[in-house]
């Protein structure tokens, strides 16, 4: 597995530290596509069924990652380091079980 050690961009100021989890995707994420998503690579990383799909979402600003344009191509992209800490967030939501109301 990549040791993300010494490879790391640099950090925008104020970012909270990585989680193990984020860092275990992070590594799959960049060891698989790079440190930018594009493409079916982030449709798939964002579990989107479709490019179609995935389009439609940056149309409508429901992409739940910031996206970047990439100079001199079609399309937009997104660091890995975004997709892996919502993948991280997604996964520790579906980790809470839900409440119910047994007041009857």
């Amino acid at each position: 597995m990549l040791e993300l050690e010494g490879h790391m961009p640099p950090s925008a100021g104020g970012q909270e530290p990585m989680d193990s989890l984020e860092k275990h995707y992070l590594n799959l994420l960049v060891e698989k596509h790079g440190w930018v998503l594009v493409g079916r690579s982030l449709m798939k990383a964002l579990g989107y069924p479709s490019l179609e799909s995935l389009r439609q979402a940056i149309h409508r600003g429901s992409v739940p990652v910031p996206l970047f344009p990439i100079e001199n191509r079609k399309g937009m992209g997104a660091l890995s380091t975004d997709v892996a800490k919502w993948m991280a967030g997604r996964k520790a939501i579906a980790s809470i079980p839900e409440q119910q109301d047994n007041e009857t």
